[in-house]
């Protein structure tokens, strides 16, 4: 009996510390030791279904060698004896064969036993698996010590069912959260209205490009837009309609961007940015036309505006290498081209003032 407990101790510790990835092999090894212990030549392990329709095999070891487990249910119910008692001692095939049905006979007795045993992994009322295990015809015996075993083995295989079925739950939660996170990072950094990048996705963006436009002495350029009399739009149509403004003007303008380097971000309510890396400022004020010309495109009625019709002012600036001592300097300048333009006229572009 101190052997049969130093087994199972050993082989408990063996599952405890099994990786996730090789848990079910480490299992199926745990279970051929105890078969060797017990002098079995078949060790059949069946685990109910993914949709509990039945038991399929999980391990069908015969003979030393591993035949194959299966997906599809090959036993529809626990045996009925076995659902009273869990743990069953049989002397012989035939002793077995008069507490099962024929199809249940035929499963755990595919090829010729001699003493046999049968034990119901069940939890808190829920069955986990059942395990059998044969000796070769002409062992009929199960001394004190092999009942002990078959005892804890089923126990032990129980608890380690148990543990997997944690593991795989705490996993499956863990993978759950990271796609949730990775959504709630993505819906984080965009705008929820536009699906534009939104002002903290521009604000990471924004010292990332700078810094290497500085390391690779390439030029960046940085346009700031503003709908013109968005205000007085929202007055005159509802903020509803405003939103549906703001839809098809970011629509517009995302259409107009067509490098997958620059990026496009509303900033404020009526204010948008782009960040255009290895940009000058004249083909930045190419960019900013092709936009300007979209919004005007849309042909979006506004009558509180000078043109009858939503238009945006853009104001354009560039990088100038030792006298633009950070993105703010960028930035407002062109935040001062933009107030020129609203300043000009609207529906225009202006770029910085170099002093």
């Amino acid at each position: 009996l101190t052997e049969v407990q130093q087994l199972v101790l050993s082989l408990s510790n063996r599952l405890i510390h099994a990786p996730h990835a090789s848990f079910a092999t480490t299992q199926k090894e745990c279970l051929q030791e105890v078969a060797n212990r017990l002098g079995a030549n078949h060790a059949l392990w069946l685990v109910p279904t993914d949709d509990n329709d039945g038991f399929c095999i999980h391990a069908d070891w015969r003979e030393g060698e591993w035949g194959p487990t299966s997906v599809e249910p090959l036993l529809a119910q626990v045996p009925q004896r076995l659902e009273r008692e869990e743990l069953l001692f049989f002397y012989s095939q035939a002793e077995m064969g008069r507490s099962l049905t024929a199809d249940e006979l035929h499963l755990f007795a595919s090829q010729p036993v001699g003493a046999c045993a049968m034990a119901l992994l069940r939890s808190d009322d829920e069955d986990y698996g059942i395990l059998f295990v044969g000796k070769p015809l002409g062992r009929g015996e199960w001394p004190t010590e092999d009942r002990a075993l078959m005892a804890m083995a089923a126990q032990m295989l129980l608890h380690s069912v148990r543990h997997q079925h944690q593991v795989e739950h705490i996993l499956a939660t863990q993978e759950a959260l990271r796609a949730l996170n990775q959504q709630l990072e993505a819906l984080s950094m965009h705008d929820a209205l536009t699906g534009l990048a939104n002002r903290r996705h521009f604000d990471l963006v924004k010292i990332d490009e700078f810094q290497r436009a500085l390391r690779n002495r390439q030029p960046l350029s940085v346009l700031v837009c503003d709908i013109d009399r968005f205000k007085e739009y929202n007055d005159l149509y509802g903020h509803s309609q405003g939103d549906n403004c703001l839809r098809s003007v970011a629509w517009a303008m995302d259409s107009s961007i067509v490098r997958s380097g620059d990026t496009l971000a509303r900033i404020g309510g009526e204010e948008f940015a782009v960040l255009l890396p290895g940009t000058g400022e004249a083909a930045a004020r190419q960019v900013a036309e092709r936009i300007r010309e979209a919004v005007f495109a849309l042909d979006l009625e506004h009558e509180g505006a000078d043109a009858r019709r939503v238009t945006v002012s853009i104001g354009v600036a560039q990088m100038r290498f030792g006298k633009t001592p950070n993105f703010d300097a960028l930035f407002d300048a062109a935040d001062q081209a933009l107030y020129r333009a609203k300043q000009g006229g609207r529906n225009r572009v202006e770029g910085q003032v170099f002093s």
